[in-house]
């Protein structure tokens, strides 16, 4: 793709942003990010000669994002939205700053942005989707009926981030893979929190070491740690990990002795066979 300076200049094709004062090197330093979580890029503009605060003291500009290409085929608002995907149209949907649920997404070439809040993403996958949960703790729930999964160390059509939560309740069995790698590059925190139930199961393309049992918001998760680095994998009790490659296998096989009166108050570690 090209583009004509000279038609931006004019205010076709984009938009040019110019220097508060002479000298004062604005644009020696660009970055996007979603400040005010409306689920738009806003660009940030450093100039650090700028003398607003003191001789060459420096300042930043944000420069607040929007629809201005009128792609956006739903908007949410500053309140809880639902939006729901038009199947057989390739959907960009922005959520906006509330606790927003997107519905039926990935049955298209479909685009999501969460903004701020804590969102909910139900994601069908068949095309290429990208999907990015923004700010706050967001859920990506996925469903393949009991007939597959998602592996997620290696989506050629599927670009996730933003996303702390994977649900893959749904109906049937639900599957789903991941790495070290693929933790990081989904989630804002470098914590992937996986729930399911019975029948679901998750696997691993590398090695984690347990770490025991957490509780979290009253639910309890088996931890795992990479080996390398500071990402966390938490899997729900009821979810069949038997997939993950586990340096200390022994350790995620504890048996809790069910004569404590509170399991906080111990376990029994049982032998395998007789004469032990």
């Amino acid at each position: 793709m090209t583009a004509n300076i000279g038609t931006v200049v004019s205010g076709t094709g984009g938009f040019r942003v110019t220097g508060e004062a002479g000298g004062d090197y604005a644009g020696v330093a660009v970055s996007t990010a979603d400040v005010n979580g409306d689920g738009f890029d806003d660009i940030i503009v450093g100039a650090y000669q700028n003398d607003a605060g003191g001789t060459a003291a420096g300042a930043g500009y944000v420069v607040f994002g929007g629809d201005f290409s009128q792609a956006v085929t739903q908007q949410g608002t500053a309140g809880n939205d639902t939006l729901t995907s038009s199947f057989g149209s390739d959907d960009i949907m922005i959520g906006g700053a509330g606790n927003d649920l997107f519905q039926g997404v990935g049955g298209d070439n479909d685009v999501v942005k969460g903004g701020a809040g804590d969102d909910t993403i139900e994601a069908i996958f068949g095309g290429s989707q990208r999907i990015d949960g923004g700010l706050g703790t967001d859920t990506l729930a996925f469903d393949f009926g009991g007939s597959g999964g998602i592996n997620f160390s290696n989506t050629a059509n599927v670009e996730v981030s933003g996303i702390e939560v994977l649900d893959i309740t749904g109906n049937g069995n639900n599957s789903t893979t991941l790495s070290v790698n693929a933790v990081n590059a989904m989630s804002d925190t470098n914590t992937m929190t996986v729930i399911g139930d019975a029948g679901d199961s998750i696997a691993t393309t590398d090695v984690w070491e347990f770490e025991g049992a957490v509780n979290v918001g009253g639910q309890t998760f088996h931890s795992y740690a990479s080996q390398f680095g500071e990402t966390t994998l938490l899997v729900d009790l009821d979810i069949d990990a038997s997939g993950l490659q586990i340096l200390n296998p022994l350790a995620s096989d504890t048996v809790l002795n069910t004569q404590f009166d509170d399991a906080e108050d111990g376990f029994k570690i049982l032998g395998v066979a007789a004469d032990d």
